[in-house]
């Protein structure tokens, strides 16, 4: 991806609707990544440097979904990420992997018999 659109509805945010701007973070990673939780907390940080400067400071949460990359208690990126930030992080959970996950606990048999419940 060389280029992104950006326009939040943020008050003090930047505002690029209507022409393409080139981040200075907008690459693919090359596979020569050992941990993948550090490259997107790498991409993350960078992205958030890019969106609102001072974020450190201000971010008490993140909303991930579950992976072992991104929860991993020694290595995950939230993890990685709580480390960094100068307040604590709150972790919650994506609500719609949260529903997947008890969906597929509660109606196991049905996941077996319908493969598209996955």
């Amino acid at each position: 991806m060389s280029s992104m659109r950006l326009d939040t509805g943020h008050a003090g945010s930047p505002r690029l609707s209507g022409r393409k701007t080139r981040f200075p973070f907008s690459h693919t990673f090359n596979g020569a990544l050992k941990h993948i939780a550090l490259g997107i907390k790498n991409l993350y940080c960078k992205f958030m440097d890019f969106l609102a400067p001072g974020w450190e400071s201000k971010q008490i949460g993140v909303c991930i979904d579950g992976a072992r990359s991104m929860t991993g208690r020694a290595i995950g990126f939230a993890t990685r990420l709580q480390k960094d930030l100068l307040s604590g992080l709150m972790r919650t959970l994506c609500g719609s992997h949260q529903f997947k996950l008890a969906i597929k606990k509660d109606f196991h048999c049905q996941c077996e018999d319908y493969p598209f419940i996955t």
